[in-house]
């Protein structure tokens, strides 16, 4: 199988990539109420791995490059939970509302992911942060307009110089779907309409375009591996 290795590793400030965290959290099911829907049916594929994991898994193999192994561990808040299309009755939960993950990427990094919907007080979250030798950063899907840097190299004389946590504008500072400009303040939608633009481009130009099919096959081995590893309770390779 082909895989990506387009990672940042050692790019720039950050140095070498000692260790990293991720995450991706919702709330929606954490109390009982919460109706079984498709994605919380085992039957039809639900569960966080596949759902909000798919993202962040995908996200961090696009910063650091391979996974090399990882162990997780999974949990159902509620056993059972009120029919979404029978209201009254009661139906088993076979689909995790919660992973967590201690992963180790071939570059030698060494992280923890999450993906969750259990998390009380999040709404749409996705963050991560990146522990350099030299470096490090930090950002949160709430608050997108921003990208936290920092560079250890900055002097730190006289009076602390300028050494400290860096706020980067980062709003629609990429080629495709220019509008509106980076002027302004990005939104949840922005993202969606340049991913659209960069899918029907590629298809109107018959180019074909990245990422594309075999990382979308990769990301689902990295699902898999998770979902193996839950079920044996041990370490996996890949």
């Amino acid at each position: 199988m082909k895989t990506y290795t387009v990672g940042i590793l050692g790019f720039g400030f950050l140095g070498d990539v000692h260790e990293f965290r991720a995450g991706y959290l919702h709330a929606g099911n954490a109390t009982a109420e919460t109706p079984l829907k498709w994605k919380l049916s085992a039957r039809h594929g639900g569960g966080v791995i596949a759902d909000l994991g798919a993202h962040i898994f995908d996200l961090i193999h696009a910063l650091l490059g391979e996974y090399d192994s990882l162990f997780a561990a999974a949990r159902i808040a509620y056993a059972r939970r009120p029919s979404a299309e029978t209201p009254g009755r009661l139906e088993n939960v076979e689909a995790e509302d919660c992973v967590k993950i201690v992963a180790g990427m071939r570059s030698g990094a060494i992280g923890t992911i999450e993906a969750s919907k259990t998390a009380t007080g999040t709404e749409d979250e996705l963050r991560f942060e990146l522990h350099g030798s030299t470096g490090a950063i930090r950002f949160n899907s709430m608050q997108p307009h921003r990208l936290d840097v920092y560079d250890a190299r900055v002097a730190d004389q006289p009076l602390g110089g300028m050494k400290g946590w860096t706020a980067v504008d980062c709003g629609q500072r990429y080629p495709e779907a220019q509008f509106p400009g980076p002027k302004f303040s990005i939104g949840w939608m922005r993202a969606h309409v340049a991913c659209l633009y960069n899918f029907l481009s590629h298809v109107s130009s018959g180019v074909p375009g990245e990422p594309g099919f075999e990382q979308g096959l990769y990301v689902q081995h990295v699902i898999e591996r998770v979902r193996e590893s839950v079920t044996r309770g041990e370490r996996v390779e890949f």
